[in-house]
């Protein structure tokens, strides 16, 4: 479904920006 994949892609870069802050190896 397009929705889940929006939603997974959304998440990731939420997740990544704040992981940025800790891990140098964080994807974005």
């Amino acid at each position: 479904m397009a929705l889940l994949r929006w939603i997974l892609h959304v998440s990731t870069l939420i997740l990544g920006g704040l992981l940025g802050d800790h891990y140098d190896d964080a994807p974005g």
